[in-house]
């Protein structure tokens, strides 16, 4: 299984370890925590079958048009501007009289209506950049403004502050790299597929040398060891192929369904597993947008049968359960000549799960002239890291999210349930 990263843009030895260099790529930093890293020293697990805190990080890459997913049909300006690429009042899912979904969001129709879907509109970072990588990494370091400069990705400053101990799997990333969030992590990994920590009979040599090292014995080192071996072994029998949807869901093969399938795999295994990130992309949508139909409801088709496949899988589970959705960017109000919108500045953030409060939350600037701003855009009027901070502190139980953001005082905007 590869996930989709494309999207369209404008812009010691082996010979004295024993390890090979497709054990290295295969086992990654997973095998290698638990018996290279000191800093593994504190390791522990959850005790069996207890259920954890997780949360499922997708990254919308090329700037979703928030516009057309969260239809604001009670602004005239928003037709005036749109003559081509906006979407029909009458063909949307009414929510207020303000907004709409997409018609492609129909998989998430009920989600919405049960209460399990929260949006913020004119959601963004302060950064006035237009340039898809510099307000990707904006997002994932978690800073509010390019000026702002510190190290590390927001979820690796989230694993740091938890007040969990660490465990050999608390992030993953179904990506060919690791994203900028996860830069800095401390029991993160990246990689395509779980059948990547297969391993062939050649492999168990390998593995029968970590037994040995670290079978016994109650120094931390080789108690972390032991606990790194145990999430391999059981990785190794995780078959995504095998894997049975409960509840009657079917994941479309979609990299991101597919993505989607083993985190719900991974979550029910019990592994330790806190964070996930996932990404879809090809948002990009400078020309032949379409409108209910077209490239960008093929996007929004593709995102929605993925998620609730998701939720739908896991069912009661997803009580413990939060999926944040997000972008770097909105689009531009005004549809260009080639039926497309350009890179503009606010869009839609989606919580999702058993966790999410329901409902639109956040303020909406509006779409009047005088609303927008100096060169068009709609106004970023919610900060998107109050978002991901309120999961924070709500669902992951951090007592001090604020340090996740350079000390940003966040402000509640009700999109979770405590």
């Amino acid at each position: 299984m590869e996930v989709n990263q494309s999207w369209t843009t404008c812009s010691g030895s082996p010979d004295q370890t024993g390890i090979s260099r497709r054990q290295l790529a295969g086992l990654g930093a997973l095998a290698l925590l638990g018996w290279a890293s000191p800093a593994l020293a504190q390791t522990t697990f959850a005790p069996e079958g207890e259920p954890r805190d997780v949360l499922v990080v997708v990254f919308l890459r090329g700037g979703m048009d928030g516009l057309n997913l969260l239809i604001p049909t009670g602004e005239d300006n928003y037709y005036r501007q749109r003559p081509s690429v906006g979407v029909p009042a009458r063909e949307a899912h009414k929510l207020t009289d303000m907004f709409a979904l997409h018609p492609a969001m129909r998989p998430l129709f009920e989600t919405f209506d049960r209460g399990e879907m929260s949006l913020v509109h004119a959601c963004g970072s302060g950064d006035q950049t237009r340039s898809h990588f510099e307000a990707m990494n904006l997002m994932e370091t978690g800073r509010f403004e390019n000026r702002q400069n510190f190290s590390g990705g927001w979820i690796a400053r989230t694993l740091e502050s938890s007040p969990r101990a660490n465990a050999p799997l608390r992030a993953i990333s179904f990506s060919d790299t690791m994203p900028d969030s996860l830069q800095g992590a401390t029991g993160a990994l990246a990689l395509n597929s779980i059948q990547d920590f297969k391993l062939e009979a050649s492999d168990q040599r390998f593995l029968l040398g970590l037994e040995k090292m670290y079978g016994q014995g109650t120094n931390p080192v080789q108690e972390s060891g032991r606990e790194t071996l145990r999430v391999l072994k059981m990785l190794e029998k995780l078959n995504p192929k095998a894997y049975k949807p409960s509840n009657g869901a079917v994941f479309p093969n979609s990299g991101l369904a597919q993505g989607l399938q083993q985190v719900a795999m991974l979550i029910r295994a019990r592994v330790g597993l806190e964070i996930a990130c996932l990404d879809l992309g090809g948002w990009d949508t400078h020309v032949a947008q379409g409108a209910g139909t077209g490239w960008f409801a093929r996007q929004v088709e593709e995102l929605s049968t993925a998620l609730a496949a998701f939720l739908k899988d896991l069912g009661p589970e997803t009580r413990k359960v939060t999926v944040l959705v997000q972008t770097e960017f909105g689009r531009r109000l005004q549809e260009n000549t080639g039926l497309g919108t350009d890179h503009g500045r606010g869009s839609v953030a989606m919580v999702l799960g058993g966790g999410a409060s329901g409902g639109i939350h956040g303020k909406w600037p509006g779409l009047r002239p005088t609303d927008l701003d100096e060169v068009g855009d709609l106004r970023v009027a919610n900060d998107y890291r109050n978002v991901i901070a309120e999961i924070l502190a709500k669902r992951m139980k951090m007592t001090n999210p604020e340090k996740v953001f350079a000390n940003h005082t966040y402000s509640e905007l009700g999109v979770c349930r405590a």
